[in-house]
């Protein structure tokens, strides 16, 4: 596996499986924990994945040990979220410079957020919704909305950038960060090796406490433009 598509396509080709009950499965390291009510071989589980791509799997009882694959670019994988955050505070300062305002910091602050991450979204829609899903609550469970999703970041882009009806912007950015940031919490508690998908499919990004704090400085911004 090689993305977060592929870990959500194998997953759901796990579980189709008559007698399998639940599949987790995570892309770092590449391994599948299966639930199921009776003995399955690992044969009927590789005819299964081959026929959706070429995928093969092994039993852990069918070896003393394998090599699984550290996850590469630990320290280095947050790079592109640390360059991008760094932009968007230099300009959301520069605009305010000369005349600043927390208020219009924030404003300008979150309409570049949303609509610089919608757009590494957008570089791939079906590819972040199959990671999207792997985590997010509403996405799980709302037909479409893990596609929706980029354009509801570009819409919150554009109102911010724009000033329209900023209470009810800030009030929608509210609802919706708050119901995504459940999911991440949920995923790092559970300790599940995933890729977060805040930046598409572009960049390999850990799920960890970075995410939650992500999320949390825009449930905060969002709070503080409606008080």
């Amino acid at each position: 596996m090689t993305c977060n598509s592929c870990v959500a396509n194998v997953q759901k080709k796990l579980t189709s499986i008559p007698g399998v009950l639940n599949a987790e499965v995570t892309l770092v390291p590449p391994m599948a924990k299966i639930e199921s009510k009776m003995e399955i071989s690992t044969q009927t589980f590789r005819n299964a994945l081959a026929s959706i791509g070429n995928y093969d799997a092994i039993s852990l009882k069918d070896q003393k040990a394998i090599d699984i694959p550290a996850e590469e670019g630990t320290k280095t994988s947050f790079k592109p979220l640390l360059i991008i955050g760094t932009y968007l505070i230099l300009v959301s300062s520069i605009s305010v410079y000369g005349n600043f305002s927390i208020h219009e910091w924030m404003r300008i602050f979150m309409a570049s957020f949303f609509l610089t991450f919608s757009f590494f979204k957008m570089l791939d829609v079906k590819a972040f919704a199959g990671a999207y899903k792997m985590y997010d609550i509403p996405a799980r469970y709302i037909p479409g909305y893990a596609y929706l999703y980029p354009f509801i970041e570009l819409s919150l882009g554009i109102l911010y950038a724009l000033n329209v009806s900023p209470f009810y912007t800030s009030l929608a950015t509210l609802i919706i960060m708050s119901a995504s940031i459940a999911g991440v919490i949920q995923s790092v508690i559970d300790k599940k090796k995933i890729r977060c998908a805040c930046l598409g499919s572009v960049f390999n990004l850990p799920m960890t406490t970075v995410t939650i704090v992500e999320d949390a400085l825009m449930i905060l911004m969002a709070l503080l433009m409606i008080l």
